[in-house]
């Protein structure tokens, strides 16, 4: 399944806070986030990945870092660009072997909390060829306090010579078939884990927030699969492998169980391989597309389509995953949207054998 992207990815927030203004959430061309602050009397760019993906580090085998490791703040000074040189001291150190004192840059210094000297970090710290250790805006890195929870869970990895941790979420993405569109958690949602070489299997189950968590499993590869109610869909299901001291947070989103499938031609019959077909929605606020490549046999199929309506049409994307798709031709045959048919699609519908025409081009 490809997920949908959103041309306008995310809302605009206001928000006064006492220490910053955030002003907006913008996505730029590359999948990024960026927040518009103001500190000091000055407007800064804080920027953030937006993707998110089925699973990611949330232990100490992240390779990304050189150090995870707990410090107290020695002193910070001010650098070129808005940036700041931390001397830490390692209090209590996870990953790496550094030594007891550690000088680090940052990266987006003016969008992280305050960096004040006695005060307790969580530092994920990595090595930047020409920079040295960076503490970045955008990585893991934030004040101890309030983030005792991590601290306990650092420190219980770090005991785990041959197991690792498995949690995540579960949530509704825009519709399920109760409470109708929403974005929400999933309660009571089975999660399985089954380590490919013995066949041992685990099951859990989410909590009232979504939130589910293995207990320690000893290290390996796991094939996680879910169990989906009749008309919900996932396509977060698949491989994931457990190492010692390591954790892995996986992100696993519900939709209804909607297909749009069909097939693209020639106007003699021949199926057209190897075609980008995008349906792109249709009355909402938020524009969106998803995209799938034709078959050798011409065939395209949509996988896990909320209810709404939908243009199909055959096109490409200039630029990024951002920007909005060309489409040359339109469910069924026509050149043009004002020419195209509107596809209407109910909760957890299978729509198949669309048939999208490629005419003859006007001479």
């Amino acid at each position: 399944m490809t997920r949908i992207m959103t041309a306008r990815a995310f809302a605009v927030v206001t928000a006064l806070a006492s220490a910053c203004l955030l002003l907006s959430f913008v996505p730029c061309c590359n999948a990024q986030i960026i927040l518009m602050r103001e500190k000091d009397g000055k407007q800064i760019a804080c920027t953030k990945s937006g993707l998110r993906g089925f699973g990611s580090f949330c232990g100490l085998d992240d390779e990304f870092y050189a150090y995870i490791l707990l410090g107290t703040i020695f002193s910070v000074e001010s650098t070129a660009n808005d940036e700041y040189r931390i001397h830490f001291h390692a209090d209590e150190i996870f990953r790496g072997k550094p030594s007891t004192d550690i000088f680090a840059v940052t990266n987006q210094g003016q969008c992280l909390p305050d960096l004040r000297p006695g005060d307790q970090w969580l530092a994920f710290l990595r090595s930047d060829p020409e920079r040295g250790l960076v503490l970045a805006y955008e990585n893991d890195s934030h004040p101890l306090n309030g983030n005792q929870d991590e601290l306990v869970r650092l420190r219980r990895l770090a005991k785990m010579t041959d197991s690792g941790v498995l949690l995540g979420d579960v949530n509704w993405s825009h519709w399920h078939p109760n409470s109708g569109n929403t974005n929400g958690p999933v309660a009571n949602y089975e999660i399985i884990a089954t380590r490919k070489d013995d066949r041992t299997v685990r099951h859990v189950f989410t909590d009232k927030e979504g939130h589910f968590e293995f207990e320690p499993l000893p290290a390996g590869d796991y094939v996680i699969d879910s169990k989906s109610a009749p008309g919900v869909y996932t396509a977060d299901e698949g491989n994931v492998k457990v190492n010692p001291h390591g954790c892995m947070k996986l992100n696993i989103a519900l939709t209804a169980d909607g297909i749009l499938s069909g097939r693209v031609s020639t106007l003699d019959g021949k199926p057209v391989a190897s075609r980008r077909v995008y349906a792109l929605t249709v009355g909402e606020e938020d524009k969106g597309w998803m995209a799938q490549t034709t078959d050798e046999h011409g065939a395209f199929t949509f996988r896990g389509v909320n209810p709404g309506q939908y243009l199909l049409g055959i096109g490409t994307l200039n630029g990024t995953e951002s920007s909005d798709p060309n489409i040359s031709v339109y469910f069924p045959d026509a050149l043009s949207v004002d020419r195209a048919t509107v596809i209407s699609l109910g909760n957890a519908e299978h729509l198949e054998g669309l048939k999208i025409v490629m005419p003859a081009l006007p001479k």
